[in-house]
């Protein structure tokens, strides 16, 4: 068996495989069969810090109780039975997962007040572009999630340091819409807050769209990494004359 043996040519199946195995093979000297799985081996394993990462930024508490939760839920999204069957295949789903999880503990840390590009925003495409290499379905999950948090985030930072707290009839929609235009200030109430999930969402669904026209340029900074990303996504639908690879 060879890294650089007959690509498959079957629709959808991405040629990185090789790529990479290639790679570990001029690392390791040889390409046999453990090689090849040992691949995903270490995918699973990053699947399992990325996503105990991701965990970890829900909450700040530290307690021995808190920690063994947060360990179990990164175990049991490395455990999960087809990610985790296929970790023992030459395949490209783990890989896939690994990647989309690394792009997005690289694209959801919180926002800086620097203008300039961080090393967070380069991983982040850099994981994003292997992710979208591996499947093209990741666009969602490494461009337009990402970006949505992001925007939020920059909006958030946007807002008036000191809001007083909100009476009954500051969460009327005209008074949300003033907030949101000329304070940019976003509606955001703990859940359940309102007398109507559904006004709560309608009014932070407004909210964020005026205060996101009201700061642009912010949430265009913000989202710098996300518009490469689907620059590269959009860039490459046209030259490939579909989203499917073998197309």
């Amino acid at each position: 068996m060879t890294c650089l043996g007959a690509l498959d040519t079957d629709i959808g199946l991405c040629r990185h495989r090789y790529i990479v195995a290639y790679i570990v093979s001029l690392v390791h000297g040889s390409c046999d069969a453990s090689i090849l799985r040992s691949i995903n081996v270490a995918a699973i394993i990053l699947v399992f810090w990325a996503a105990y990462y991701l965990v970890n930024q829900t909450t700040t508490l530290s307690t021995p109780r808190v920690a063994a939760i947060k360990t179990l839920t990164a175990l049991n999204i490395a455990l999960f039975p087809p990610l985790f069957f296929f970790s023992g295949l030459f395949y490209t789903d783990v890989v896939s997962t690994a990647l989309v999880l690394l792009c997005l503990t690289q694209s959801t840390p919180p926002l800086s007040n620097q203008s300039s590009l961080t090393w967070h925003d380069v991983l982040s495409v850099l994981a994003g572009a292997g992710a979208l290499f591996c499947r093209q379905t990741n666009v969602f999950w490494v461009a337009l999630f990402p970006a949505g948090i992001r925007a939020i985030q920059a909006l958030k930072m946007a807002e008036e340091k000191h809001q007083p707290d909100r009476t009954e009839s500051e969460t009327a929609l005209s008074v949300v819409i003033q907030r949101s235009w000329y304070n940019s200030v976003v509606y955001d109430p703990p859940y359940g807050h309102g007398e109507s999930i559904l006004g709560d969402l309608l009014k932070t669904a407004v909210s964020t769209a005026l205060s996101a026209l009201r700061t642009m340029l912010i949430v265009l900074r913000a989202t710098i990494p996300q518009i490469v990303l689907l620059a590269a996504f959009a860039s490459f639908i046209l030259w490939n004359g579909g989203v499917v690879l073998g197309i």
